[in-house]
Parts: structure tokens; sequence; C-alpha cells
């Protein structure tokens, strides 16, 4: 697809959805009245203690009725590199079966390569499922854009605020569109997360620029109006 946004567009993600992305990452972005998109594994979610059976659900549901995205990431966090089409195939069937038992009807349209790892075969596969496929390849979307590999930008602590807010301001001035994630939003963070600080300093930052701060679903609707 050919991008040509008449103004930068920044959407916040979080893979595999630790509990602090949501009482930390979603807090933060409320704070500023902006909703992102989550890519969720179940399977890894309850591993790291979500309760999807009692009393948990609920959480998923202020995300949706709080303008945000729930998004694919595969059920059990697939290794697409040790896996056949059939095993994607049902994978993600059984990803969105599970979020229909938690909110009825809810459809997960967009998808995150867990591990980044893709293959011709997963490509495909998402192609035909999803209207986005996001990667881990660094960079912003702007012009010439592949759905089925937009790139991103990581919000790890490793990573120096200056060095993302340059890069907020190359997508000032190109109009392009950034894709941020992260993963958990700790203040003792992952190598793969950040502390609430690191990341609300982003998302001010942002919100100081004036910078749109949409949903992947609703950068993709909008763009393809």
């Amino acid at each position: 697809i050919f991008l040509n946004l008449k103004e930068p567009v920044v959407s916040f993600t979080f893979d595999d959805i630790p509990r602090s992305a949501i009482t930390n990452g979603e807090s933060i972005l409320r704070k500023y009245q902006y909703s992102g998109t989550y890519y969720i594994s179940p399977e890894l979610m309850k591993a790291n203690g979500f309760d999807f059976d009692n009393k948990d659900v609920h959480i998923l549901k202020q995300i949706v009725e709080g303008g945000g995205e729930l998004a694919c990431h595969t059920y059990s966090h697939l290794h697409f590199f040790r896996s056949g089409r059939k095993q994607i195939v049902s994978d993600i069937e059984k990803n969105q079966q599970f979020i229909e038992k938690c909110i009825d009807g809810y459809k997960l349209e967009n998808f995150s390569y867990p591990f980044g790892e893709q293959t011709l075969v997963a490509r495909d596969v998402i192609s035909r499922r999803f209207k986005s496929g996001r990667s881990i390849y660094r960079g912003i979307n702007n012009r010439n854009v592949d759905l089925n590999c937009l790139k991103s930008v990581r919000i790890y602590e490793s990573i120096a605020q200056d060095e993302i807010i340059s890069i907020i301001d190359q997508a000032i001035r190109s109009g392009g569109w950034i894709i941020f994630y992260t993963h958990d939003v700790d203040p003792n963070p992952s190598k793969e997360g950040c502390s609430p600080e690191h990341f609300e300093a982003i998302v001010r930052y942002c919100s100081e620029k004036k910078i749109k701060v949409l949903p992947v679903n609703r950068v993709l609707a909008m763009i393809k109006k």
C-alpha cells in the first residue's frame, strides 16, 4: 500500500501482554486520552498469572471499552520457524476462539509475529487472515508500506529516550507512522520492557507535540478511507 499521511501518527503496542502492560502501560495511555494495541498470547498470559476462567476477562473487556484494540500474537506464542501451515492456522484460530469466549463477537484483525519470526508460509497465512502483520524490523512506515511486515520501534529501558524522541521528530518531518512496541511496563523491567517513567516520557512527548496517537486498527481504517 502507498502510505501518504497528511500528518504523522503514532501507535503504542504491547506484545505478550504481561499484566504490567495493562496496569501501568494502559493507565499511562489513558492519562493522555490515548489507547493502544495489545497483541495477546493467551497461553503465555495464563502462564504469567492471568486467570481467564474466573476474574480476569474483565481486563480485556476494559481495554476494548476504553477504545483500545486486542490483536493476535498466536495462542501459544508459536515459533514459526518450527511450524507448518496447519499448526499456524490452528493456533491462530484457537486465539480467535479464546477471544470470542471473552468478548462476544470480537474479531482479532491485526497480528504481530512471535519472536519476530517470519517464514513464507507464515506470511501467506497472516496476509490471508489479518489486515496487517507487525514485524520487529526497525523503522518508520511511510510511502510504500508492506502491511504484512509493518516496521516498528522498540521502547526498551536500554534504549535512550533521546534516541526515541529523535525518531518521533523524524516522523513529524516526514509524516510517517511509528508503531512503538514493548512488553512489560514495570519498575523493574525485563530486558524487553521498560519502566513506567521511561514509557510515560515518550507518551508525554507525543502529547506535547500534538501527534495523533491511535491503535493500529484505527490507523488502518483511516488510511484506507
